[in-house]
């Protein structure tokens, strides 16, 4: 039985093919693929079975597409296709895996590392695989806390194709937190599994992250309704992270401030189009502001203040 299993949850089409022989050029070719179709509109299986000969490729298509209404159901379902494999990477239907991913993977795991989260440092590309972005590099070990100490002061990215998990540790850690969008979730889960070993990075191949606008992490031609939702997940987040610390007996690592400028971020983002009574309100989905009053008033003194720098900004616009 392989050891790593290579799991895509799929539904477009228009990058899959290249995905597929990404995977396909690896060098060492020790692990499955599970193609998940989220009941996809398009012919994903006719894409899958040019890949038969050259991988060992598990194709199933779902009768209901989730993805639409709950994307971590979706992810959920795509997991249960998994065998024995001791490990297994949530990769996408468009990003691309250097050559030696796997082979590197197993190097460090035949030297006697022995973790429960793994990482590939990642690149961005555009939607015809040109580089936009070099992302920084991650240290060869860090802990859960300095993931999220990194990531939220942007020394660092993630998405979800880059980490590999052991697959007992990830089901014992209570499986993907869910969120609206699986926004956040990828964030969440990675500090999930990580928090007892931490993350470690394996050098010499890196994966190949697409920004090709139809991403829900995109920001290209983003509705506002999904601009709104988004922002409710990332509160959400924020409640999980306040029990996550909690259950660790630690502290929350950024300043009040800075995690202010944070929460306020994402609401100031959908002023005007979202009224101010109904952004103050929104403040309120802070499980932390709802139980502290007084929380609640710093928090919602600063956001007049941003709304009303928006207007003095937008009032100069329309002058000049």
């Amino acid at each position: 039985m392989k050891r790593l299993a290579i799991i895509i949850p799929a539904y477009k089409e228009n990058f899959l093919f290249e995905t597929l022989q990404s995977l396909a050029n690896q060098t060492n070719k020790d692990f499955n693929v599970y193609v998940g179709d989220d009941c996809s509109p398009y012919d994903l299986q006719s894409i899958v079975s040019r890949f038969e000969d050259r991988l060992d490729i598990h194709y199933v298509r779902f009768s209901e597409n989730l993805g639409r209404t709950n994307l971590v159901a979706h992810w959920n379902r795509c997991i249960k296709l998994l065998k024995e494999e001791d490990y297994f990477c949530f990769f996408s239907d468009d990003d691309l895996m250097e050559s030696r991913c796997v082979e590197k993977f197993y190097e460090v795991i035949d030297s006697g590392i022995r973790e429960d989260v793994y990482h590939f440092d990642i690149n961005i590309i555009d939607e015809d695989g040109k580089l936009i972005k070099e992302c920084p590099s991650y240290p060869k070990h860090i802990s859960s806390i300095d993931f999220f100490s990194l990531l939220y002061s942007y020394q660092i990215e993630a998405r979800m194709p880059e980490f590999i998990f052991k697959t007992k540790n990830f089901y014992e850690c209570g499986g993907f937190v869910e969120f609206d969008l699986a926004f956040r979730s990828d964030n969440a889960t990675v500090m999930s599994c990580s928090q007892s070993k931490g993350i470690y990075t394996i050098s010499g191949s890196k994966v190949l992250w697409r920004d090709s606008g139809q991403n829900i992490s995109s920001v290209k031609y983003e509705r506002l309704d999904i601009k709104y939702r988004k922002m409710k997940a990332t509160l959400a987040f924020h409640n999980w992270l306040d029990s996550f610390f909690k259950k660790k007996h630690q502290s929350f690592p950024f300043s009040l401030s800075r995690r202010r400028k944070l929460v306020l971020g994402e609401i100031i983002s959908l002023y005007p189009e979202y009224s101010f009574g109904k952004l103050s309100i929104v403040l309120l989905s802070f499980n932390k502001l709802k139980a502290n009053p007084f929380l609640f008033l710093y928090y919602w003194i600063d956001f007049v203040f941003l709304v009303c720098k928006w207007r003095k900004r937008s009032k100069g616009k329309r002058m000049s």
